[in-house]
């Protein structure tokens, strides 16, 4: 982070709190660009595309998962909320990329009940990204 970058997210009226918010909305941004993939694998997939929605997630999905794992490993936080925030995201973002090469497999000729299983898991990580925006908007709401 550059000097101006962290200047301006530390200014006076501003807390150590209110910079660990913002470092989190960028990670968790970084994680719906992951999820935007998936998604788009999972429309192609429906559309009877296999083969193109499993390349979606070896090729763009993964590249998403490892900027977005950079960007958590350059990513330092202040309070003890904003550390157990970061964890959470570096876990889902371990499992998110962990799933891949089988929800990848699935897509491109797994049988029903491999791709169900896939479904599945990437609906359990949506599940915790939502939980962890949702934390991180509720702290923002917060006196």
């Amino acid at each position: 982070m550059t000097a101006l970058a962290l200047a301006c997210s530390r200014a006076p009226d501003r807390g150590p709190d209110d910079a660990d918010r913002a470092r989190l909305g960028a990670l968790l941004a970084a994680d719906a660009k992951v999820d935007a993939f998936l998604g788009e694998a999972d429309r192609l997939d429906r559309a009877g595309r296999g083969a193109e929605a499993a390349s979606l997630v070896e090729g763009d999905a993964a590249r998403a998962v490892t900027e977005a794992r950079g960007l958590l490993g350059r990513t330092t936080v202040e309070t003890p909320w904003g550390r157990a925030r970061r964890e959470d995201l570096d876990k889902l973002l371990v499992d998110r990329a962990a799933a891949m090469p089988g929800y990848a497999a699935a897509l491109r000729g797994g049988g029903p009940q491999a791709k169900v299983d896939a479904l599945v898991a990437q609906a359990a990580h949506e599940k915790r990204a939502l939980a962890i925006a949702a934390a991180v908007r509720a702290a923002r709401a917060s006196p």
